[in-house]
This record gives structure tokens, sequence and C-alpha cells, in this order.
């Protein structure tokens, strides 16, 4: 016959416990008579009372041992909290099982535990079954309630929803239950979560109270994380500028610089850090931008304004000139929500610093300039003779000819190509 590998000692093994009382602990010592490293695990199993995971009458500390090695022992703490079968009065048993998972083993210990009647009223068990509950903007949850009468006595309680905004709660924040000695029952809390401007992401605590006759309080709590969600709108006013903003028939020597209002929109349930950057499109001519202000906070529901400044040095003439930026909307805060045409291009046109009628009066004198200093002026006092001429004469081919004047000058023309002398 195989040796037993693994020894149990129970500290106490006859136990009383008054439910609503102090809790009673008794310890586990097991020992590893094997001739290897074990772990261990202990669970108390109440006779005629069904198993259920994560027994919330007794606590267990530790859960699983570390590894034990061989003739070492490892002790557990037991502690009953409450009543394994509420509304019961008298001795029940109780069996701790003790299992290795090496070894593969298992041993059995019988305790008795005498179940006294509760001197005070016992608090209702609440359960919220999943205390994180996740969700987004204007979406609904149900906000389930486990109740679990500990006493031997019939209990009628208020649920009250405690934290949360009321207006999250349109069906009210109150339910009454009625429960039988031991017995059970669920009931839910309705939640409907606000749009997007009206409950900004975060998580929202709440806690679920149940209050019974002389007033004895049991809580359960838990969260509602309410996730980022919606977008910021941008928008760019004027799409297209020019230097100067105004046009008039005297010119403006000093203008350089256009504005363009950028209007940022958070239809999202974040508050935001936004900025702003603008860069020329290439092969062109550059000027300077500036964002006033440099960021801005959004908060959520509103709009706000910043200035893009562009300033451009203008040509003195010709035609006006064509310049196109990219202007780029930026988040800078964490978590970031998208943004709705994030990009823009925005146009400038560039007026000459002079107008174009101070350019075609230019332009008409310049001419005339050209025309007076001119062989083709008469008057001209630069070109050809200042006086009249009295003699002509050519050469022997015809090609050259020499020009006399009154104004004791002489010039030599070309006869083939007249405008030009030598």
């Amino acid at each position: 016959m195989e040796s037993p590998t693994l020894t149990t000692q129970i500290s106490n093994k006859d136990l009383r416990f008054q439910p609503g009382g102090q809790p009673v602990s008794f310890e586990v010592k097991v020992i590893n008579t094997s001739e290897q490293f074990a772990t261990f695990q202990v669970k108390v199993v109440a006779a005629g009372v069904e198993t259920t995971a994560g027994d919330y009458w007794y606590r267990l500390s530790p859960e699983v041992s570390a590894k034990t090695p061989p003739g070492d022992a490892t002790s557990f703490s037991i502690t009953i909290l409450n009543t394994p079968n509420p509304g019961f009065v008298g001795t029940m048993n109780l069996f701790v099982q003790i299992h290795c998972l090496e070894l593969r083993q298992e041993a059995r210990e019988l305790l008795r535990l005498k179940l006294e009647p509760s001197s005070t009223p016992i608090p209702l068990k609440l359960d919220l079954g999943n205390r994180s509950l996740t969700v987004r903007s204007s979406e609904s949850l149900d906000i389930p309630v486990s109740v679990a009468n500990l006493s031997p006595f019939p209990v009628e309680a208020l649920l009250r929803c405690t934290g949360l905004d009321p207006s999250w709660l349109p069906e009210g924040s109150e339910r009454r239950v009625s429960l039988r000695a031991g017995g059970q029952g669920q009931t839910e809390f309705f939640c409907q979560i606000p749009p997007l401007s009206q409950g900004a992401s975060g998580i929202y605590p709440f806690a679920v109270e149940a209050l019974q006759q002389g007033n004895t309080v049991s809580q359960a709590e838990g969260v509602i994380q309410l996730m980022p969600g919606g977008v910021i709108e941008f928008s760019i006013t004027p799409r297209e500028q020019q230097i100067p903003e105004k046009r008039g028939w005297w010119p403006n020597w000093r203008a350089n610089t256009a504005s363009y209002s950028l209007l940022l929109t958070n239809e999202g349930n974040l508050r935001q850090r936004i900025t702003a950057e603008g860069t020329p499109e290439p092969d062109q001519p550059q000027g300077k931008l500036q964002v006033e202000p440099a960021q801005m906070d959004l908060e959520i529901g509103t709009t706000a304004e910043m200035m893009l400044w562009v300033k451009h040095k203008r040509p003195w003439w010709g035609r006006a000139k064509r310049c196109a930026y990219e202007v780029k909307a930026v988040v800078l805060s964490e978590p970031a929500l998208p943004i709705h045409k994030d990009t823009h291009r925005i146009k400038l046109r560039l007026q000459p610093l002079l107008p174009l009628w101070m350019q075609g009066i230019g332009t008409l004198a310049l001419l005339w300039l050209l025309w007076w200093l001119s062989w083709l002026n008469p008057s001209n006092p630069f070109w050809g003779h200042r006086d009249a001429v009295n003699s002509v004469r050519f050469n022997g081919v015809g090609d050259d000819l020499i020009s006399g004047s009154s104004d004791k000058s002489m010039i030599a023309w070309r006869v083939m190509d007249f405008l030009t002398r030598f």
C-alpha cells in the first residue's frame, strides 16, 4: 500500500459562529511527506450547501501555497465571515479539502460548526457582478444587482443607487425588494448616458446601498467608464485672401500681412489642447506664418478661434502673384480626438506695390523718354546734328556717307543701316 505523501493538522475542529458577530478562524497545517517539492490548495465545503466559485462566507489565506520542500510544512488561515446556510440554526459539518497539484493527491478533514441565532440584523449581501462597466456617449445600460438575505428572517429592503447624476437614471435611483429567509433576488438600474456635449469622458464611481429595518446598511461599489468619442471640426475663413485686403486708387505701401480665421469646434466629450501649423507649397515665394494663440484649450461643446497671420513681401510691379499654403490643426492632448478635415488649403494673392494704372503711366512715360532720347526725335539734342545739314558726300560704292552741319560737326553714316553711326 502506497504511503501518504501529505499530512494535515487542524487547529480547532469544533467551531461556534453567530451570524452578525465576530468572525471565527482556524488554521490548517499541511506537511509535505513526499520526496519532491509540492504545492497545496485548500477548500472548505459545507454539507448540504451548493458549492459555488468564490464562496463568500469564508476567507482563505493564502489561496495557493508556495512550493514546499520535502519534510517542510505550510499553514493556511481560514476565517468564517458569514453563515454558509442562511437561516439555518444548529450544527453542520464542514469538510476541509487539501489538494496537492504535483502529487495529485487529496486529503479531507471533518469539522463541526455550530450556528447560533443571530442577535443583530444581518446586512444583505450585494453583488454587482461586473464592477467596471464600459459605455459610450448616448448609449444605455443596465446595472444588475444581486441581493442575498443571510439572516434567518424575511427582509424588506430599499436599494438605492448613489454617486451618479440623477439625469443618468431616468427610471429612478431606488428599488424595493422583499426576500425570504436565506433567499436571493435580482434587480437592475437603467442608466442612460448623456450625449457627447453633456458628459465628459472619464471614470464615474457609483455605489448601490441596501437599507433595512433598523437602518442596517450594506453597500457594493462599481464604476462606469465613459469612453472618449466625437470629433473636432476645423474650418478656415476666408479661404482666399489678398495683400492689401482692399485695393484703392492710391498704393498702400505698408500693407504686407493677411489674416485668416481658424475656427475649431469640440464636438467630442474630451477637453482638448489644440495648435495649428502652416507650410507653403513648394516652388513658390515663401512668407512668414504665425498662429495666435500658439496653443489653445478647447472645452467640450465650445467653439474657439485662432488667427493665422501671413506676412509676405510684395513685388514692385507686374501682375498679382499667387501663393498657397497648407494649414493643419494638431491635437496635443492624450487621448486625442480625431479632427474632421484636419488640413485645409488657403490661397494668397500678392498685389504689386505699384497699381496697374500707375504701371501704365510709368510705361508710357518710359516709352516717351526712350523716344525723346532716340534718333526718331528730330529735336533730340543727343542724336545727330544739332543744326542744319548743309553738305552730304557718298563714298565710291555708295554704302557710306558723310554729312556736315552748320553746328561745325561731321558724322559718318552707313547707308544700309542708317540707324547706326560709325
